[in-house]
């Protein structure tokens, strides 16, 4: 068994536990998952026009530095487009979908399977 030194606590770890790739210990890593998932639904559910570690770290209730240590370790990006777009991609699917649904009401092709089964 060989070990490592965590890169934000400094505590040794198993180089061999699941989240060893990132360098971390397991408490470290924890407690940066739990941020991530709050800071990225933030990014997702908010407009934001730039990134300010200390106002997001703010918003989500985490500190500065561990918002700093997700784009550090790679969890997050510094490109506002990559997470503003997952909102505009969405409604782009959405709209698709009405319309196809639109076109095939209008074209009456639209068979459920119980009309399938016993229709005229």
């Amino acid at each position: 068994m060989s070990w490592r030194k965590c890169k934000l606590c400094q505590a040794f770890y198993d180089d061999k536990a699941y989240y060893a790739r990132k360098g971390l210990c397991f408490k470290c890593m924890s407690k940066l998952e739990e941020i991530y998932n709050r800071v990225h639904e933030y990014l997702r559910t908010h407009e934001i026009t730039s990134f300010n570690n200390e106002a997001i770290a703010r918003e989500v209730n985490a500190a500065p530095k561990d918002i700093e240590d997700l784009f550090n370790l790679g969890f997050l990006e510094r490109d506002i487009k990559t997470y503003s777009n997952i909102k505009t991609e969405r409604q782009e699917l959405a709209e698709k979908f009405r319309r196809e649904i639109n076109i095939m009401t209008r074209q009456k092709k639209v068979t459920t399977y119980g009309g399938f089964l016993y229709g005229r």
